[in-house]
């Protein structure tokens, strides 16, 4: 997919890394099976699920510049939403509620579906434009040339999700790989572990699942939504002058505001709504390194963030809370004639919160204990002594 700029270049938009491979690997790749209950391989070939459709999407590559996504943006917004003469569809509100509340009628059929998408990769590389300046012998001349100069490449590796569909329930999970944020800019010379500037520790990005429960089964605890994510550690290199394009970059796509607007209301209506929700966050160690010099030397300064954990216990008339922040360090790293040595200027502070919020107090006999009690205990070592703060 080409999209034309006003100068007249076209920019490849959306396409395969390779189209010479495309008919032998295909781009999408679809396939359907419904399975009778009646029939003897229900359980084993299909264990026991009704419907099963398998998705599976080869790697896509964007080339994304401001001015080209402001003018789909555009054309999207022209061409396809109404205006406010015309009757509005129905808003993403709306749409998960008929999702939350199924019908008599599909109530009343017992099935299940399973779909299974896979993403073998997406790879988005940021174009800015740029001025140019040309010399013709004696005399200097200023052009402006709309030149496509790339400031980054975002690459996920891949990414699994499975959906399982039930009358009355829902559950959603999947797994996202590798992760990268790469500096693609050549005017800086930067040294290679710096032109990283995103990346992660570990063999996956997230692991995440959604689930839903019905009321009327037998096994029921009283928790009608469960939220489970379990994301590896996000390195960033702080490199400022790719790191002040990016910004650039985004501000350009200010316009796309409006979106993010709509989208932050409707999650913000959605997140009212929840009742009885049961999550497990465990988010581990953000690292942020400061380099002394990107382009000569490779001295940096570490912080780790601290490894974030979070769940909660939903009982009938208390909700427990119980959430901390453990590992945050500082340490300086410098090399040396081939050696590298380290400093710990910070080491090992945790942080834990027990938060307990009660309902269905009678403030006519109860009138001291409060509706929210937080307790906080921090812990700071820094391998000589020990010091502990509870509160």
């Amino acid at each position: 997919m080409n999209v034309v700029q006003p100068s007249g270049q076209e920019i490849q938009f959306i396409s395969t890394p390779d189209l010479g491979s495309l008919s032998e690997k295909g781009l999408l790749q679809v396939s359907y099976m419904r399975v009778q209950k009646e029939s003897p391989e229900f359980q084993t070939m299909a264990e026991g699920i009704d419907q099963n459709v398998d998705i599976k999407i080869s790697t896509l590559v964007f080339r994304a510049a401001p001015e080209p996504v402001l003018t789909l943006y555009d054309f999207v917004m022209t061409t396809f939403v109404p205006t406010s003469e015309q009757a509005p569809p129905p808003s993403t509100l709306q749409v998960a509620n008929v999702i939350d509340k199924p019908t008599a009628e599909s109530s009343d059929v017992e099935g299940k579906i399973r779909v299974l998408m896979k993403f073998a990769g997406v790879q988005c590389t940021l174009y800015t434009t740029s001025f140019g300046l040309e010399l013709t012998q004696n005399l200097c001349t200023v052009i402006l040339v709309n030149d496509l100069m790339p400031l980054a490449t975002l690459a996920l590796s891949t990414a699994d999700v499975t959906v399982l569909v039930r009358p009355k329930t829902l559950r959603v999970s999947g797994r996202l790989g590798n992760l990268t944020l790469t500096n693609d800019n050549k005017d800086y010379a930067i040294l290679g572990d710096f032109n990283r500037l995103v990346s992660i520790e570990g063999k996956n990005f997230a692991d995440f699942r959604y689930q839903t429960f019905d009321p009327e089964e037998d096994n029921y605890a009283g928790v009608k939504s469960s939220v489970h994510l379990d994301a590896a550690s996000i390195k960033l290199h702080f490199v400022e002058q790719p790191l002040h394009d990016l910004y650039l970059f985004l501000s350009k796509l200010a316009k796309l505001k409006g979106l993010y607007d709509a989208a932050t209301q409707v999650a913000v209506q959605r997140a009212s709504e929840i009742e009885r929700m049961q999550f497990e966050v465990s988010v581990k160690t953000p690292i942020v390194i400061f380099s002394s010099n990107p382009t000569s030397s490779s001295d940096a300064l570490i912080l780790r963030l601290g490894q974030i954990d979070a769940h909660n216990i939903s009982e009938a008339t208390v909700n427990r809370i119980i959430a901390g922040l453990h590992g945050i360090r500082l340490v300086s790293s410098l090399h040396r004639e081939g050696e590298t040595q380290t400093l710990k200027i910070i080491d090992d502070i945790d942080v834990s919160a027990n938060v307990v919020q009660t309902t269905n107090i009678d403030r006519n006999q109860d009138t001291d204990y409060p509706d929210t009690q937080v307790m906080k205990h921090s812990f700071y070592n820094d391998d000589a002594t020990n010091y502990s703060t509870p509160d």
